[in-house]
C-alpha cells in the first residue's frame, strides 16, 4: 500500500501544465480579479472619500492618507476658535466669529417661536453684558455703542414679534412668561448700566446713557405689546361669557316658546290636560278656566 502511494506521488510530481494551459488559467484569474475587486476597509474608504472631497487642496493631493487626521485637527482648531470667541468683546479679533458664526448657528438651531424668542432675548442680554464689561474697562466708544444699539434694536424687535406670534396662537400663558422674562432681563441690565454710568466717570457716560435710552424704549414697547395681548385675552374671555349667556338665554326662550305653543294647541284642541282631566261636559277649555280663573 505504501509503495502504491509513493508511486502516485512520484508520478504526480512529474505532471506539469503546458504553457498554453498556464496562460489560459492566468487570464481567467485576472478577469475574475477585475470583476470582483477586494472591498477596502472602512478607514481606507473614509480616507479615499476625504481625499476626493478635498482633492484640490495641496495637503490632500500630496498625502491623501492623512486626510482623516487633517480633518480631526481642523475640527479641533475650529472648535477651539469658536469656544474662545464666546468671550470676545466688540473690537476684538474673534468678535466677528462670535457674531457671524456662533450666534448664526444658534439662531438657526432655534426651532419654533418659543425657542426663537428665547434666543433673541439671550442675544439682547449678550449685547448688554458686553456693554457692561466694556464700561468697566472704560473702553466703550461711540462707534461701539452705536453697534451695540443696532444689534439691540434688531434682537428686541425679533423677540417682540415672536412673543406676539405665540400670543396669537392662543398660547397666552407662554407669551406672558416669556415677556416677563424679557422685561426682567432688561430691568436688571438697566440697573447695572445706570450704576456704571454714575461710577465709571464722565467720559463713557454719554455712551451708557444712549444705551440706557434704548433699554427704556424697548421696555416700553414690550410693555405695550404685553398689554395688547393680555387685553385681547380678557376681551376674548368676556366675549365667550357673553356668547354663553346669550346661548343659554336663547335656549330658555326657545323652551318657553315651545311651552306656549303647546298651551295654544291644547286650547284649540280642548285636550291640554288629557282626556282624563276633562270636566263632566268634556270641555278642556272650561277646565282650564276653572283652574286659572277668569
Amino acid at each position: 500500500m505504501e509503495n502504491l502511494l509513493e508511486k502516485i506521488r512520484t508520478k504526480a510530481s512529474k505532471i506539469e501544465l503546458a504553457d498554453r494551459e498556464k496562460r489560459v488559467i492566468r487570464e481567467r484569474l485576472v478577469l475574475h480579479m477585475r470583476a470582483n475587486p477586494p472591498k477596502p476597509s472602512w478607514n481606507a474608504r473614509v480616507t479615499l472619500a476625504t481625499a476626493r472631497l478635498f482633492g484640490n487642496i495641496g495637503v490632500f493631493s500630496v498625502a491623501s492618507r492623512y486626510g482623516i487626521a487633517f480633518v480631526a485637527v481642523l475640527f479641533l482648531v475650529l472648535t477651539s476658535v469658536s469656544f474662545g470667541a464666546e468671550s470676545a468683546l466688540p473690537g476684538e479679533k474673534l468678535y466677528s466669529v462670535k457674531i457671524n458664526v456662533n450666534e448664526k448657528i444658534r439662531s438657526f438651531l432655534a426651532i419654533g417661536d418659543v425657542s426663537k424668542a428665547s434666543w433673541e432675548i439671550e442675544a439682547v442680554s449678550r449685547r448688554l453684558d458686553e456693554a457692561e464689561k466694556l464700561a468697566k474697562r472704560g473702553e466703550i466708544s461711540s462707534e461701539t455703542s452705536a453697534e451695540l444699539e443696532k444689534s439691540l434694536d434688531k434682537s428686541s424687535s425679533e423677540a417682540r414679534e415672536k412673543i406676539m406670534n405665540i400670543a396669537n396662537s392662543n398660547k397666552i400663558e407662554d407669551a406672558k412668561n416669556i415677556s416677563s422674562k424679557f422685561e426682567n432681563e432688561l430691568a436688571g441690565h438697566e440697573h447695572t448700566l445706570a450704576k456704571l454710568s454714575e461710577d465709571e466717570g464722565p467720559e463713557i457716560r454719554p455712551q451708557l446713557n444712549s444705551i440706557l435710552g434704548k433699554i427704556k424704549e424697548h421696555r416700553n414697547k414690550l410693555r405695550k405689546s404685553r398689554e395688547n395681548f393680555e387685553s385681547g385675552d380678557l376681551k376674548e374671555n368676556r366675549e365667550g361669557s357673553v356668547k354663553r349667556i346669550a346661548t343659554s338665554t336663547e335656549d330658555g326662550s326657545g323652551k318657553n316658546r315651545e311651552r306656549n305653543s303647546e298651551v295654544k294647541s291644547g286650547l284649540q284642541d280642548g285636550n291640554i290636560f288629557g282626556d282624563n282631566n276633562k270636566n263632566e261636559n268634556g270641555d278642556g277649555k272650561d277646565l282650564l278656566k276653572e283652574n286659572l280663573g277668569d
